[in-house]
């Protein structure tokens, strides 16, 4: 939970959308990886992954990474993940808040 004195994470530099004609069983979210989240310095790999989740970009700077096991997610970067519903609360425990693009800049 954040607390009401933190500034909100900033927003991604690049957005990264999905668009659908008809509804979907899962979505696109983004995180901020901040200095004090658990995953901030963990390779991909070493993620506790829920089972219907997975990390499909991380941008750094600007950079556009395709994450791989090996990909080390580091402090200020932004990473997307595709999740489905059951997976949220798991996801926010280790990566926070959801980045909205537009949040702050």
């Amino acid at each position: 939970a954040a607390r009401l004195d933190e500034a909100p994470p900033p927003a991604p530099r690049a957005v990264l959308e999905m668009v659908s004609i008809e509804p979907l069983d899962g979505e696109v979210i983004s995180f901020h990886i901040s200095p004090a989240l658990a995953v901030a310095g963990a390779a991909i790999r070493d993620v506790p992954w829920p089972e219907g989740a997975a990390a499909l970009l991380v941008v750094r700077g600007p950079q556009l990474i395709p994450p791989r096991g090996s990909t080390v997610l580091e402090p200020g970067d932004h990473v997307y993940l595709l999740a489905h519903e059951p997976d949220l609360p798991l996801l926010r425990l280790l990566f926070g808040s959801v980045a909205e693009p537009g949040d702050a800049d």
